[in-house]
């Protein structure tokens, strides 16, 4: 019994192999599931092979046909069918339905598959990204693939510019200050739009936004997915000297939201613009763009809490405007040539 007390009074030792392992295989299985979702048997292979498990995706990706997707994510529902690529490339869940047969909705397995995906809409032949996107908006709710062909459709569009008549921005009006809803008004003037030909550069998002300079025809992208109020941004002079950050973000809903988290990345960004022109009060424009396709659908963005806070003169405060880009296959004779 002494001895057993003793035992008892001595603190324990220190268990380090295995809290080791047990990180270990949680960063092993973190990094699975970010490279290849959350199906078990992807992640155990993730974890164990690896190499194996990573080509075996990448060959899924590179041999993605669209019109197979589509085909599958119609299909599914009713028959149940998977296609060669499915099981390496979407996964598929349940969703409850309160009337009639529970629904099923099809999304890429991994935020990194679904950017490889994304990347290589981005350089496919542009009506084929129309007519993918064409088919696949009518899947409703099954289905969250028309979202991000639509962005893989805005990211080549507005980087690479197009010939034709120029889109246009129309002003979108907030009757509520804090925090603003900002809604398409049909009865808005439009104003020019002049898309051109930029230089896409993906930076990571830091608290310096060092990456960022004032170098002419710069498209900015986040590395990092889910951005919590934009997908893209990119920062002019105007002809009176005045630098301009134009804030995009990409969505097929009616109505769009985002996160107060947003607001410092882009209290942030101005605040690297003032480094760059060496003048701590210069204020540069904000405009807010919403990107959405060129259908007759009007749009809302709700702006998240936080509006008027933390804000030093304009700061991230500004004006939205609502962009319609010419994804929606038009007649020909008004159909604007994009360029490849």
């Amino acid at each position: 019994m002494a001895h057993d007390k003793n035992r008892a009074n001595q603190p324990d030792q220190p268990r380090a192999p295995v809290d080791k392992v047990q990180s270990a295989l949680e960063i092993l299985v973190h990094n699975a599931t970010e490279e290849f979702g959350f199906i078990p048997r992807d992640v155990y292979k993730g974890v164990l092979r690896l190499p194996e498990t990573k080509m075996n995706h990448e060959k899924a990706v590179d041999a993605l046909d669209y019109p197979s997707l589509v085909a599958f994510v119609k299909n599914f529902p009713e028959k149940h069918q998977i296609a060669d690529f499915s099981h390496r490339v979407v996964a598929v869940r349940p969703m409850r339905s309160l009337v009639g047969r529970d629904r099923w909705f099809v999304d890429f397995k991994s935020t990194r598959i679904r950017l490889q995906v994304m990347k290589k809409m981005e350089s496919a032949e542009i009506n084929q990204i129309r007519e993918t996107f064409g088919s696949l908006r009518h899947t409703g709710e099954r289905s969250s693939l028309a979202g991000w062909c639509f962005e893989a459709f805005a990211h080549r569009v507005l980087s690479g510019g197009w010939e034709g008549p120029a889109p246009q921005l129309t002003h979108m009006p907030s009757k509520q200050h804090d925090p603003p809803v900002f809604k398409t008004d049909p009865s808005s003037q439009p104003s020019s739009f002049e898309p051109c030909t930029r230089t896409t550069k993906q930076i990571k998002i830091t608290k310096e936004f060092k990456d960022v300079t004032l170098d002419k025809g710069v498209y900015y992208k986040p590395a990092a997915v889910n951005n919590p109020l934009f997908d893209s941004f990119t920062i002019d002079r105007g002809l009176d000297g005045v630098v301009v950050i134009s804030i995009f973000q990409m969505t097929i809903s009616e109505k769009h939201g985002g996160s107060s988290d947003g607001y410092l990345l882009v209290r942030n960004l101005i605040d690297r613009v003032r480094e760059l022109l060496n003048d701590k009060a210069a204020e540069p424009e904000v405009r807010y763009i919403l990107v959405c396709p060129n259908d007759t659908q009007e749009r809302q963005w709700n702006m998240p809490n936080g509006w008027n806070d933390s804000c030093i003169q304009r700061g991230h405060r500004g004006k939205a405007f609502c962009i319609r880009l010419p994804i929606l296959l038009l007649p020909r004779t008004s159909l604007p040539k994009l360029t490849t």
